[in-house]
């Protein structure tokens, strides 16, 4: 397995993408910009890099998350990010299998993953009662039932997810403000339900 690059050199050039310029806003920068380069960085570096996707995969068990810190060092993340970019980091390199799709935000694409007669009790399913569920739980327990729903997802003909979207999900999940923290948990439920309402 080969060795995580020197964070100089991550710093410099993270697998093609900087970590300032037009690519990649700065590191202490926020927002849509920032979000959807660091995804795509975690990507690319899931398509190109063997070792890296395996240490990004294994992050996020805290014994283990040494070996993933490399390669989210030249992100400069805000200390409270850092847990919540272990978890992704790790949920992205694990699902190899599910492309990157903007238009399909995670409550959508597990809606998708239903058959007809489970779409027409939704609740009733294993991913009904998953997006209810993580509305009470912790950052690392909804983690575990996320993946429960990307790997089904990952099974799925032609089911694309919108990491981006999983990645602000993941950073705003403990929010310090309530209603941020609300709303972002009940926005898979909302996209869930709402893509069952759309259909004929």
């Amino acid at each position: 397995m080969s060795s995580p690059p020197p964070a100089e050199q991550l710093a410099a050039d993270p697998a093609g993408i900087p970590a300032s310029g037009p690519t990649a806003p700065a590191a202490g920068s926020r927002g849509g910009g920032r979000d959807s380069a660091f995804v795509a960085y975690l990507l690319r570096l899931r398509e190109t890099n063997a070792g890296a996707r395996a240490a990004l995969r294994r992050g996020e068990a805290p014994a283990l998350s040494a070996g993933a810190l490399p390669y989210l060092a030249a992100w400069q993340l805000h200390p409270a990010e850092l847990p919540a970019a272990l978890l992704f980091a790790s949920a992205l390199a694990r699902h190899r299998d599910i492309p990157d799709d903007r238009s399909s935000p995670l409550g959508r694409a597990a809606f998708q993953t239903l058959s007809r007669a489970e779409r027409r009790d939704p609740g009733a399913t294993g991913a009904g009662r998953r997006v209810v569920a993580v509305q009470r739980q912790s950052l690392p327990m909804a983690h575990r039932s996320i993946s429960g729903l990307l790997t089904a997802i990952a099974a799925a003909p032609r089911v694309g997810l919108d990491w981006t979207g999983l990645w602000r999900s993941y950073r705003n999940w403990e929010h310090r403000d309530p209603g941020r923290r609300q709303q972002t948990r009940q926005r898979l439920l909302l996209d869930f339900y709402a893509t069952g309402g759309a259909e004929p």
